[in-house]
Formats: structure tokens, C-alpha cells, sequence
């Protein structure tokens, strides 16, 4: 699960893996794109500009 929103407490399974960053410098396109290792780069930067992270673009 990848998200940039802070969702309160997370439940705990062995089947879920989290990926939580509420720094207002991210959005979950870059969380998604750092986890694969760069292999989106295009769609993260698009979606980043998208939601007006410029910098982090």
C-alpha cells in the first residue's frame, strides 16, 4: 500500500506491506516510482507536476 496521507492507524498483516511518506513534498507517484527504482520516472514526474509539486518534480 503507498500513500501520502496520513490514514491514522495502519492495520498489521503479513500480506500487507506499506509505503507512507506525509511529507508535503511527495505524492504517492514518487513513492511508487523510489520503490521500483526509477522505472516510471516520466508518469512520477507527470504525476507530481499534477498535483503541483514542482520542486520535487
Amino acid at each position: 500500500y503507498f500513500d501520502h496521507h496520513f490514514a491514522g492507524d495502519i492495520p498489521q498483516h503479513d500480506g500487507l506491506e506499506t509505503h507512507i511518506d506525509i511529507d508535503p513534498n511527495v505524492c504517492t507517484s514518487l513513492l511508487v516510482n523510489q520503490y521500483l527504482n526509477g522505472a516510471y520516472l516520466p508518469w512520477a514526474v507527470t504525476a507530481a507536476f499534477g498535483d503541483n509539486l514542482f520542486t520535487s518534480a
